[in-house]
C-alpha cells in the first residue's frame, strides 16, 4: 500500500521538475518585418537588434529576410523565430554578393581556387552599430517593425 506522505512528495518532485522544463527559453516578444531598399525588399539581408547602451533586460537578436524582404527575428537564449525581450535597439543590416573574377590562388595541392569579390547590397552606414542611424523598440506582445533603407 501506498502512503499518503509518499504520493505528496512524489507530486512535489513532479511539479519542480516540470517547472524547470518550462524554464527552458528566454520570455521573448514576437517580432517580424519587411527589409526595404529604396521601397524594394531585400532579399537575404542579415539583421541584427543589438541593445541601446543601458537597456535593461534587453538582448541581442538576429534575423535573416526571405524573398519578400520578411524578417522574424530570434535570440541564442530564445525560441526560433520567437523574437527578442522588449527594449530599445540599434538595428544592423547587410548583405553581400560575391562575385566571380579573372583573380585565382593556387592552393598547396595544385588546386586552383577563385578570389571572389564581395560588393554590398546595403550601404556601409546600416553595416555598423556604431554607424547604424536605425532605432526601433521593442514592445510587449506582437512587434511589426518595417525597416526601410535608404542608397542616399
Amino acid at each position: 500500500m501506498i502512503k499518503a506522505t509518499n504520493i505528496i512528495k512524489l507530486l512535489t518532485l513532479s511539479l519542480v521538475f516540470l517547472a524547470g522544463c518550462q524554464s527552458k527559453y528566454l520570455k521573448t516578444e514576437y517580432v517580424e518585418g519587411v527589409v526595404t531598399l529604396d521601397g524594394t525588399p531585400v532579399d537575404g539581408a542579415k539583421i541584427g537588434f543589438t541593445p541601446v547602451e543601458g537597456a535593461e533586460g534587453a538582448v541581442e537578436a538576429y534575423g535573416l529576410s526571405d524573398a519578400k524582404g520578411v524578417y522574424k527575428l530570434s535570440t541564442n537564449a530564445g525560441k526560433v523565430n520567437a523574437g527578442t525581450t522588449p527594449g530599445e535597439y540599434i538595428v544592423i543590416v547587410s548583405k553581400v554578393i560575391y562575385t566571380e573574377t579573372d583573380q585565382w590562388t593556387i592552393e598547396s595541392d595544385g588546386t586552383k581556387t577563385n578570389i571572389p569579390r564581395a560588393d554590398n547590397v546595403v550601404p556601409a552606414k546600416y553595416k555598423r552599430v556604431t554607424l547604424s542611424p536605425l532605432r526601433k523598440t521593442v514592445n510587449k506582445g506582437k512587434n511589426i517593425i518595417n525597416i526601410e533603407l535608404s542608397s542616399q
